[in-house]
């Protein structure tokens, strides 16, 4: 997907505000003789530019402070693994649009004075997957199923720094910055399968081959432009931003955004508590009038840099809303429909019939479709249902087939009636929106020679 990029020339709706600011005394990006009020433009143009930039890092440390130094109960849980034992229900709310086909784990660790050993047992052919993202939310390094196999494996995890040695039969994973989330997907048919899956869960090993302190971190706050600059750039000092980002940090450097940056004060911090109530929507609000690069039949297809952004900043905030520890496209296709295969747009109060093949979807693991409903911040998460189904798909149990063995899925706010209501994927009212997840693509799916049939739409 291509992203324009801000465009500095035009004004800024925040322009008047920030001249009454008095950011005419900053200068911004803007040479020397320009106007106060073109100077202002610059200003909040850097200060939009330094939010897209930065919102992944704040998502990642949010998280990662929740998770670990926020727990009342227990100080020390950086550098252990964690495991959710129940598949994800409406009532989780803590990272954006979950999936519903596999029990989580997750560590985050802290690589300063430490390198940590992981171990992953036999896992006989199940899909699994542990994904290692760096603090900009990139994945740089997935192992599991589709890279690694399924036999019991060995892994040492060390930050930049690091200069230790290798234990006998574990294999190096260098991580860019001594900050890690490891998020660990393990799929399961269903709540069958939960004693099973939470023994694998158990099989998994992690241990830093030194004890570390706790440490600090500043509580992350949403609400609060100083607190939003202070965490990114104590993010940024543990973990030094990829060398193609030192121009981008160049240019937001000049309002606060960058590991050695002073914390804005006087006019700059005031532009930024201005702009700051906005900045999300604006972002959200920009990246839904740019055109996608692929609309087939109503489907989006997603760019190939997703959970490898490299310098596709605005994608990158945008997913961290939306979809924030997303897989790399090798591992998982996500698509969603923005329209039906007429092209209007979805509504969730009409009917829609998804028809697949009796070949099913080209995937060498799963697929599943999932429905969400939006927050007003555009986070995505389960709404509860008659039937307490969030997704469905080749492993959904009870599914009625088609005489020649294709499949149609139904999908509207009510119960269906008939033979196939068995086949029900319920959506909330409000913005319909639906995810679908198609695990170890097939080429095709990648290379798109394959594309999804389009939502039908049922009187």
């Amino acid at each position: 997907m291509i992203i324009d990029p801000i465009n500095r020339r035009h004004c800024s709706a925040m322009g008047m505000a920030l001249l009454a600011l008095g950011l005419f005394v900053l200068g911004g990006s803007c040479p020397a003789g320009a106007s106060a009020h073109t100077r202002a433009q610059a200003v909040a143009a850097d200060i939009e530019e330094a939010y897209v930039y930065a919102l992944p890092v704040f998502e990642i440390a949010r998280v990662r402070y929740s998770s670990t130094l926020g727990r009342p109960a227990d100080k020390s849980a950086l550098n252990q693994l964690r495991h959710r034992r129940n598949l994800t229900t409406a009532e989780n709310r803590t990272v954006t649009t979950p999936n519903n086909d596999t029990l989580y784990s997750q560590a985050f660790l802290d690589l300063r004075d430490s390198a940590v050993e992981i171990t992953t047992p036999e896992f006989n052919n199940r899909y699994f997957s542990v994904a290692f993202m760096d603090v900009f939310s990139n994945n740089f390094a997935v192992i599991g199923r589709r890279t690694t196999g399924t036999r019991p494996q060995h892994y040492l995890v060390a930050g930049p720094r690091w200069k230790g040695t290798v234990p006998p039969g574990a294999t190096l994973i260098r991580a860019p910055g001594d900050w890690v989330w490891v998020l660990v997907r393990i799929l399961i048919q269903g709540p069958e399968e939960l004693s099973e899956v939470r023994s694998l869960q158990d099989g998994i090993g992690l241990r830093a081959i030194k004890e570390v302190s706790p440490g600090t971190q500043i509580e992350p706050k949403t609400d609060d432009a100083a607190n939003f600059l202070a965490v990114v750039n104590e993010a940024l000092r543990d973990n030094p931003p990829p060398h193609a980002d030192r121009a981008e940090l160049a240019r937001i450097g000049r309002v606060g955004i960058g590991a050695s940056a002073k914390a804005p004060t006087g006019a700059l911090l005031a532009a930024w508590q201005a702009q700051f109530p906005e900045l999300r929507k604006r972002l959200l609000a920009t990246f839904a009038t740019l055109q996608p690069p692929t609309i087939h039949e109503g489907w989006n297809y997603r760019t190939t840099d997703l959970g490898k952004f490299g310098t596709n900043y605005r994608f990158r905030a945008v997913v961290a809303v939306v979809g924030l520890a997303a897989l790399e496209p090798a591992e998982a296709v996500y698509s969603n429909p923005v329209a039906d295969r007429n092209g209007d747009p979805l509504q969730s109060d009409r009917h829609y019939r998804w028809h697949i093949p009796a070949e099913g979807l080209p995937v060498d693991a799963f697929w599943s479709l999932t429905a969400y409903e939006e927050e007003l911040n555009g986070a995505l998460y389960f709404a509860e249902n008659p039937i307490h189904r969030y997704a469905i798909g080749d492993r959904t149990q009870g599914l009625v087939s088609n005489p020649d063995g294709s499949l149609d899925i139904l999908i509207q706010q009510d119960p269906p009636q008939g033979s196939l209501a068995a086949n029900w994927l319920p959506i909330p009212q409000g913005p319909v929106r639906i995810i679908l997840r198609a695990y170890q693509p097939r080429a095709e799916l990648l290379d798109g020679r394959y594309r999804f049939p389009g939502l039908e739409p049922v009187p």
